[in-house]
Order: structure tokens, then sequence, then C-alpha cells
């Protein structure tokens, strides 16, 4: 299993995200002006990036929000329609952070703001807790223990209205070129040696 993903959509209009990695479960998705857009009046749409497959559960998935209200999905099931989603919300003034198991939505938190065009969105699921980040600032937080495997990053759609976003990424935490999780760990790791060298200096031992 490889462990990063990453796409752009500059495929020719109209093709199927399905012809480039991806695994439609519900609905469709297709490149329009170089942006992945789903399909007005599905029921729902659900893509799953298959031609790369995290390498753990603990992965982290981001994309720019161009329009509508898409989600970004961690911990995908293959099958059931079982995720984490991050729903960017270009309607109304709120965005939220769900669960889906076998297809029962529940909301872990929200966060009132409406999404603007070009604003990029990140969901990270690290063992038990699920952030949300809007322009790399941390704005929806969840601690949920339901879903503890999924190696597939994703798409999601609802019926509302077409949904357009691009510049779509995954990649496991360890891989990432960047996470706050990582970050805050090593700075308090970092502190902690200090402060043990500290000690040995101050008793003789260095």
């Amino acid at each position: 299993m490889a462990d990063t993903g990453v796409q752009a959509f500059t495929a020719a209009n109209n093709t199927n995200l399905n012809t480039l990695g991806w695994t439609a479960d519900s609905g469709a998705i297709t490149v329009q002006s170089n942006i992945a857009t789903t399909t007005n009046g599905e029921v729902y749409v659900r893509y799953r990036y298959t031609a790369t497959e995290m390498a753990s559960a603990n992965h982290y998935v981001q994309a720019e929000r161009i329009s509508g209200s898409p989600a970004i999905t961690a911990r995908q099931a293959s099958s059931a329609d079982t995720e984490y989603a991050l729903n960017i919300h270009g309607t109304y003034d709120i965005s939220y952070l769900y669960k889906y198991v076998t297809g029962t939505k529940t909301e872990l938190d929200s966060w009132t703001r409406l999404a603007e065009s070009g604003e990029t969105w990140k969901l990270e699921v690290n063992g038990s807790v699920q952030n949300g980040y809007h322009e790399g600032v941390l704005v929806l937080e969840g601690t949920d223990i339901a879903i503890t495997t999924g190696t597939f990053a994703g798409i999601r759609g609802n019926v509302y209205a077409s949904e357009g976003l691009d510049d779509w990424s995954a990649a496991d935490l360890a891989a990432g070129p960047y996470n706050e999780s990582r970050a805050g760990a090593l700075d308090q790791a970092g502190e902690y040696s200090r402060h043990l060298n500290m000690l040995r200096i101050e008793s003789g031992d260095l």
C-alpha cells in the first residue's frame, strides 16, 4: 500500500473520476473546468480514491472548496457507507464534522461560518480524535471510537446542488509534509529532552 494521493483534476471536461483512480460507490463526479464536480440531483455522491490506499487508518485528507457544500472523507470503508466526513457548507453559515456508520449520520462538531470559494479545508483522523482545519487553523474537534479502520479517503456530495473541489490530497500522518498534531508532539518531546539535559548538567552527569 502507498500512503499519499494527490489529484488536481486536469483531465478533459466530463471525464468521470472513476477513470482517474477513483471508485464510485454512489452517484457521479466528473471533471469540469479542472474541478471535481458532483452531479446535481443525485441522492448522494460518494467516491473513494483507490489508486492510493493509505497505509493506516490514521491519515488526513484536504481539498480546496470551489462551490456548493461538498465533503471530504477519511477512514472510508470499501463497501458499507462508513467514514468520517468534513462537510464544507457554502449554502448555510455552518460546516460540520460527521461520522457515517452504515449510512447513519451523526454530528460530532460544527463551526459557524459560510465557506468561501478557494479556501483549503483539511480533515485529520488520528486514533479516537477527528480534527477539521480551515486554512490551517483548527476549527472542528471530534472524539469518537466508532470507526477504527478504513484506509481510503474520498469525496462526498449531497442532493442540494452541484458541488466543486480542487487540489485534493491525502496522506498517512507519518508521511505528511506537516501536520499540527505531530508538530506539537515533537515540540513537547524537544522540551522534555532539554529539561533532562539541564538536570544532568546540574547533577554533574554531563
